[in-house]
């Protein structure tokens, strides 16, 4: 039995099962045999088997394939390709032979037998019938007939053509894998890839070589005279002819036929004939461009699927890319830069040199560099750029070194040139565009590359106009990561604001969808949080690599209320970068011209909240209509800021128009330490109720997110009670009702309760003690000033009343200065504002927060002429009745400050000096209105534990101011008094005045003196009863006629002593206003009533009465 028998004509499986089994047995141990098998051609009695027992044959192949001495001991070696090494690489597709080698002989036995259409191997039982058994029986040629005649027969061995497959034509095979099925992700979407680094290597080693390739030598017309075959109709060879012309010409010349040195080369050269021959025309050209497609889609599969494994390793093909990149667009360049308006810098369009002369652009018509056929292998390039720039840092730092910034450059500004506002995702344009602004992204995040960046100013300009193209989401995507790492760069912050960022930045802040559900919010992305990347500030690759995932996203997105919503997050990090606010590991230079625009365009408040590392809440805030104390911002607003930035966008970026920008509805809005003051003023009281702990807006936004969600998502379900438009305006109202108020304490309360009061403490010290000089010019504020002051006050007293540990901030005598000076004109002018009024002036508002007037800003009543305010432009005079409001309602805002202020010990011994209390008593003798008189002698009440308190009652007549409201009658002194309320009015400051006697005739140090003054003008019954109260009862003692042992009183009484305190009431106070302060009565002085004349008081009672009724 020998190698013939497996060649078995008549088909019996057994004998062919059974001689391949025992040819491998008997040459296992024989390698000399072993390696010229060949020659008794077993494998091609094998291929030419048509059975489907291939098990043993494959068995057969397993063993001798690759120690075939078919090329001679010297060619032999391990370095070759598998195809070149193996006997059977001329005559079956490599994928078998990897088939053979990697998985065994079963394998190779099912896949010969079966059909295949896969990465792995393309294979079929046409290509096997039809191709593979023909040829082999026809190269065999009669020898199945002599075999039969004569079972010992023996095969003279001609050496085969190598075998053509046209089913691979148009497919590459590459380590272990057909790359056109590869690249085919419609049919093999997802193929698994093994073996990635050698398959890379592959790819690259098979790219250079096809790169580098040159047209054949020899012309077809050479190979056909060197075969010494002629052409049939047409030119065309037909593949019988060449075969049997091979097949000839080697039994001639092949070396184990003829072992002649000019045999060997005669040899030679008919293969390479064949080989043209099988080349074809197209073969025997250049590099194939759709062999080099094939190679780019690999490398991108590769890069797409298996970024960390591929990652540690430095890509070298930075060259050759950059090479195809160049070499097409310079076959089309000229035409777009025309259409632009501005052309690339000079070292883009050195990237992507013209061909042509300058009148090429025009000549090019409508053309474009897309235009032609190779529109495939830029997308591919591109695309393959942008994988290995994001894989890794040394990845990007290569391709700089490489060239690939002003190329890339080039590139963006010729595709922006033609791209419309309104692209679709797919288009060539858009996709290329895309993929470059991807690529500039990690480029951009490289520090050397930010130092070349600097340079091409237009490629900023382009990089931010990308970020209008909202039909394609990705390039959006890509275009706002650059300029997030474009922002590290100080020196790029500010070339980034001069090409006019803020324009196209802004916008998409609005465009945040608030109805999106919990789940879809929480699944988008921020590349530049630290609770998402979760890594360390010292792992920069880590870094590199987080900032890029999202990138690696379709390019069609279905839901686009989503992908803008994405886009407003990135854009949202991209001006925290822009001005350096975000935090680290993200932290950049800050850029307080940034930070000044977005303070202007975004309002204060909300421009803070970008340093915050989820912007979700913000963008909720400025996609609703909400009004907190932080926020002020509805639709009128977004309008108007839409508006201005459109023009921008239009006509040109004006970084000082948008520094200045303001609002007109928030035109007459007071902001202090970031508080809108009049809503803070008018929901304060509320909010206070509700609650005393401080909630701050980041905490009350983030839950309004959820909470804003979950009940969109249940009012816009199917069957829920809204449906079109009342959804998404019902979105919109969850949404500002969930961040506006949470809660109503949640609502009101400022950020920072200490940094908003020392603000209202510091707004109201640079108006009242620095420009008013203390209070005592109070003309200098402006009409709008003064209501704004009045509304701080009230801002100030609500924040107290809500946060009463902060009274502590107040212990110091600067801090208490603005409220000190708040008394002080109503207090220390002398006639009294209000006597400067002329009969029937203007009542007074009442209501301290209700927005009056105010005070105009030209003098007092003796017309001090013009004076400057804070807008530098001076208001018509005020009158004296706006003066003497404006006086009156500080006095009464800040007695309530005062009041509220010393439950602090420490603030009260700050307060307490001589010039407080002069001016306390001062309101008791000219009060403005009941409620100051009351809330002076109020104040007063409470600080009478001081032993001073009772100084100024006694050595500078204090006590006769207080004895004058306690014996007042009649109408007051104050605008809108009448006699008919007087009573009603007065009541209350007379049982205070009663009350503050008391206690300062109790004070141990100085009381004695003040009993001494009551006593000079008090019949000494009553100075008992005032000194032992309660108020109740001295105001009864006073309103009754009695004559009784203990006291004597009557009306005629009562009005001469209420006459006599009056006179001496306004000589102290006219004495005071000289600053003189120091005041006694005459050492002889005492009233006289005739009512006691002749009257002996001793031991407290009246002798003469105690004697006619001693019970």
């Amino acid at each position: 039995m020998g190698p013939g028998c497996v060649y078995s004509p008549a088909g019996e499986p057994a004998l062919v099962s059974a001689a391949a089994s025992l040819l491998a047995c008997i040459l296992v141990h024989n390698s000399a045999a072993l390696s010229r098998l060949y020659l008794t051609g077993v494998f091609l009695f094998g291929l030419a088997y048509c059975g489907s027992n291939l098990t043993e044959l494959a068995a057969l192949f397993k063993a001798a394939h690759l120690v075939q001495a078919f090329r001679g001991p010297a060619e032999v070696t391990a370095g070759l390709p598998l195809v070149q090494r193996s006997y059977l690489g001329a005559l079956l597709p490599e994928s078998l032979l990897h088939m053979l080698e990697s998985y065994g002989p079963g394998v190779f036995a099912a896949a010969l037998s079966g059909d295949h259409n896969t990465p792995e191997v393309i294979w079929t039982a046409a290509m096997r019938q039809s191709r593979l058994l023909p040829a082999m029986l026809q190269h065999l040629g009669d020898f199945a007939h002599r075999l039969a005649q004569h079972c010992h027969a023996a095969y003279e061995y001609t050496p085969p053509p190598p075998m053509t497959w046209p089913e691979l034509a148009d497919e590459i095979w590459c380590h272990r894998y057909y790359l056109k099925n590869l690249c085919d992700e419609d049919t093999f979407r997802g193929w698994p890839v093994v073996d990635h680094i050698p398959l890379l290597q592959a790819l690259m080693e098979q790219w250079r070589a096809e790169l580098g390739r040159q047209p054949l030598a020899m012309s077809e017309a050479q190979a056909c005279q060197t075969l010494g075959i002629a052409a049939g109709p047409g030119g065309v060879v037909s593949e019988d002819d060449m075969r049997r012309a091979y097949r000839a010409l080697a039994r001639r010349y092949h070396p184990d036929k003829n072992p002649s040195p000019e045999a060997r080369a005669k040899f030679l050269q008919i293969q390479k004939a064949y080989e043209r021959l099988q080349a074809g025309a197209a073969g025997g050209q250049g590099p194939q461009a759709w062999r080099l497609l094939l190679m780019l889609r690999a490398q991108c599969i590769l890069f797409r699927r298996y970024p960390a494994v591929l990652a540690p390793f430095k890509y070298a093909g930075y060259p050759q890319l950059l090479e195809v990149l160049r070499s097409i667009t310079q076959q089309t360049s000229g035409a777009p830069a025309a259409t632009r308006g501005s052309a690339p810098d000079s070292a883009a369009a050195a990237g992507i040199a013209a061909a042509g002369q300058p009148g090429a652009a025009a000549a090019a018509g409508a053309q474009h560099f897309l235009s032609g056929d190779a529109v495939e292998q830029v997308l591919a390039a591109i695309e393959l750029c942008w994988l290995t720039c994001v894989v890794s840092k040394r990845n990007a730092e290569e391709l700089m070194r490489s060239g690939g910034l002003p190329l890339l450059a080039g590139l963006l500004s010729r595709c922006v040139g033609i791209l419309s506002l309104d692209v679709a995702p797919t288009a060539a344009p858009a996709v290329i565009t895309t993929h470059a602004l991807r690529t500039l992204a990690g480029l951009a995040a490289v520090p050397a590359a930010q130092k070349e960046i600097e340079q091409h100013t237009q490629l900023l300009a382009d990089i931010i106009k990308c970020c209008a193209l909202l039909r394609a989401p990705a390039a959006v995507d890509a275009a706002l990561v650059a300029i997030c790492h474009l922002s590290a760069s100080a020196h790029l912050q500010h070339m980034l604001l001069e090409a006019g960022s803020l324009p196209y930045l802004v916008p998409l802040l609005l465009e945040y969808d608030v109805t999106l559900s919990p789940e879809v919010s929480a699944g988008l992305q921020l590349p530049f949080s630290p609770s998402s990347a979760a890594i360390s500030t010292a792992d920069a690759d880590s870094l590199f690599e987080s900032s890029f995932r999202m990138l690696d996203s379709a390019l069609v997105r279905p839901n686009m209320q989503e992908a803008r919503s994405q886009h407003a997050l990135l854009a949202a990090q991209a001006l925290g970068r822009l001005a350096g606010v975000l935090q680290e590991p993200y932290q950049t230079p800050a850029n307080p011209a940034a930070t000044s625009a977005l303070s202007a365009v975004l309002t204060q408040s909300l421009a803070a909240r970008l340093s915050e590392p989820d912007p979700r809440p913000l963008l909720i805030c400025l996609n609703s209509s909400l009004e907190t104390a932080q926020v002020i911002w509805n639709s009128s607003m977004r309008e108007e800021l839409s508006k201005a930035l459109a023009a921008q966008r239009s006509h040109g970026s004006d970084l000082a128009a948008l520094q200045s920008f303001t609002y007109s509805s928030l035109a007459g809005e007071l902001q202090v330490g970031g508080v809108f003051v009049r809503v803070f003023n008018q929901r304060g009281r509320s909010g206070a109720s509700a609650s005393n702990a401080t909630v701050t807006a980041a905490t009350a936004a983030t839950g309004a997110a959820t909470a804003a969600g979950a009940a969109v998502a249940a009012a816009s379900a199917p069957g829920g009670p809204l449906s079109g438009g009342a959804r998404a305006s019902a979105a919109t109202a969850a949404a500002a009702g969930a961040i506006a108020s949470p809660s109503a304490a949640a609502a009101v309360q400022p950020q920072d309760p200490a940094g908003f009061c020392k603000a209202l403490v510091r707004y109201l010290y640079e108006r009242l003690v620095e420009r008013c000089y203390r209070g005592s010019e109070l003309h200098m504020l402006s009409r709008s000033e003064a209501v704004n002051v009045l509304e701080v006050l009230q801002a100030l007293n609500n924040l107290l009343e809500a946060e009463p540990r902060l009274l502590g901030l107040l212990s110091s005598k600067s801090a208490l200065s603005p409220m000190v000076a708040c008394i002080a004109p109503a207090a220390s002018s002398y006639p009294p504002l209000y006597e400067r009024t002329a009969n029937g002036a203007a009542g007074r508002r009442t209501d301290a927060a209700s927005g009056h007037s105010g005070v105009m800003s030209a003098a007092q009543a003796s017309s001090q002429g013009e004076v400057d305010d804070s807008s530098s432009k001076a208001e018509p005079a005020a009158d004296a009745a706006q003066l003497a409001d404006t006086a009156e309602q500080l006095a009464n805002l800040g007695l309530q400050l005062l009041a509220r202020a010393i439950a602090n010990a420490a603030v009260q011994e700050a307060l307490v000096d001589e010039s407080l209390l002069r001016q306390l008593y001062w309101l008791a003798v000219q009060p403005p209105s009941s409620r100051v008189l009351v809330g002076a002698l109020g104040l007063l009440r409470r600080l009478t534990g001081s032993p001073l308190a009772a100084l100024v009652a006694g050595y500078q007549g204090g006590a006769v101011l207080l004895l004058s409201v306690l014996l007042h009658s009649g109408s007051w002194a104050w605008p809108g008094a009448d006699a008919a309320t007087a009573a009603a009015e007065g009541a209350p400051a007379r049982a205070s005045a009663a009350d503050v006697l008391s206690q300062l005739i109790a004070q141990p140090t100085h009381g004695p003196r003040v009993k001494m003054i009551l006593g000079k003008l008090l019949p000494p019954g009553l100075v008992a009863a005032v000194a032992e109260g309660p108020p109740e009862a001295v105001l009864s003692a006073l309103g009754q006629n009695m004559e009784n042992p203990e006291c004597m009183w009557d009306a005629r009484m009562a009005a001469q002593a209420s006459a006599e305190v009056s006179q001496l009431a306004a000589a102290i106070r006219k004495q005071h206003a000289g600053r003189s302060y120091d005041w006694s009565p005459a050492a002889n002085y005492q009233l006289e009533y005739d009512n006691l004349r002749g009257e002996i008081y001793v031991g407290g009672v009246y002798v003469r009465l105690f004697l006619k009724n001693p019970k």
